[in-house]
């Protein structure tokens, strides 16, 4: 890995309800080096976008609170910033791309003044500068009549046109980090892998590093250097993509391997892992996967795995390697 932009030891962010208190991310390590692109990947509900938003220090509290743990970018602990200083570096240092652009733009204020913020607020611009930036931005995103676009409202947009606009606004100030929480989620296959090109050539051009979460394992071998592989809260596996697909270890990610149609081979049944994501707010004890995990022995059920390096940069939480 390069070096160290993004540093993540025992992150634990928790939400109180009237139910009890869901551990939502119970013990997270994490690390993105400069230049960068590491996936997240599990099932919903595992923590992946609690994780993002632990990151960005958008939480919402209530319920919501980070509760222990170091979030360190550029070698300074996120978790100590104060509120003013967390606003400066989103959006200018480290930036995101959410699920669904339509709920994340405004949709009283044209696309225009919605990138214009960007530059007003972080590259001191006047509006007539940052219209122009706008429109300028508009156009590297692949957007036809830039000139046109700027003025128009987020409803008058198809979906792919808002994300590649959220991706615009993300990109404005060429970020150090830019996180992408399954931003093509709610879009159809031709217009993701439009988009999915696109991120792989600016995060090029902009040399920017890149957190991205999903769900798909085909968009991580896509797109990632390396993987983390997120399970109730616990990372499971982390590893380089290679390693992951040609030689997973814990049992939870060859489960989502196996999920996956094979091109080639003459498997008309696809497997799945029975039973489902735990209750978090009374999560199993030992390893949150040994009550759907074939392999599963008694101290399984009693003791959480530590994680390990098994071979050279791949680490597992798994009693069989223990």
């Amino acid at each position: 890995m390069s070096e160290k932009l993004l540093s993540i030891s025992n992150l634990k962010t928790y939400f109180y309800t009237l139910k009890g208190t869901v551990k939502a991310v119970d013990g997270v390590d994490l690390e993105v080096g400069r230049g960068e692109t590491v996936g997240i990947v599990g099932e919903t509900g595992s923590g992946k976008s609690v994780t993002a938003l632990s990151i960005m220090r958008l939480v919402p509290e209530p319920p919501g609170k980070i509760v222990d743990g170091e979030i360190l970018f550029k070698g300074e602990n996120l978790l100590e910033k104060t509120s003013r200083e967390m606003r400066d570096i989103r959006g200018k240092n480290i930036t995101m791309i959410f699920q669904e652009p339509m709920t994340c733009l405004n949709p009283v204020l044209s696309i225009g003044d919605q990138i214009s913020e960007v530059f007003i607020r972080h590259r001191d611009m006047n509006k007539a500068e940052a219209i122009r930036a706008s429109i300028a931005m508009i156009k590297n995103m692949g957007i036809a009549d830039p000139q046109l676009v700027v003025r128009k409202f987020p409803h008058e947009l198809s979906g792919g046109m808002r994300q590649r606009v959220m991706i615009a606004i993300a990109l404005a100030c060429k970020p150090e980090l830019l996180i992408a929480d399954e931003p093509t989620t709610a879009l159809d296959v031709t217009v993701k892998v439009q988009i999915l090109e696109l991120m792989k050539n600016l995060i090029r051009d902009y040399r920017t590093s890149l957190l991205f979460i999903t769900h798909n394992l085909g968009v991580i071998a896509e797109m990632c250097d390396r993987v983390y592989v997120l399970y109730a809260g616990h990372v499971m596996e982390h590893a380089d993509v290679i390693s992951v697909f040609k030689n997973s270890k814990h049992p939870y990610t060859t489960g989502l391997l196996n999920c996956i149609p094979k091109i080639g081979t003459n498997r008309r049944k696809l497997e799945d892992i029975p039973g489902s994501i735990p209750n978090m707010i009374n999560p199993p004890t030992g390893c949150r996967f040994s009550p759907r995990c074939k392999h599963a022995k008694s101290v399984c059920k009693r003791k959480r795995p530590d994680i390990i390096e098994i071979e050279k940069g791949h680490y597992v939480a798994c009693h069989i390697y223990g």
